[in-house]
């Protein structure tokens, strides 16, 4: 499971991110980007990751 403040990445990109907000009930997180920019990813779509460039 995903934790607030997790290191993570997209899998189908690669671009990493930083969890902002879980969502449970929907199987969602919100993710704020290197740029600043936010998204919402469903957890199907990103992986943890060990080592993150941000």
């Amino acid at each position: 499971m995903f934790e607030v403040g997790e290191q993570i990445q997209l899998i189908h990109t690669g671009e990493p991110g930083k969890v902002l907000m879980i969502d449970h009930q929907h199987e969602q997180v919100e993710i704020e980007f290197r740029d600043k920019s936010a998204a919402v990813h469903n957890f199907k779509q990103i992986e943890k990751v060990e080592h993150c460039q941000n």
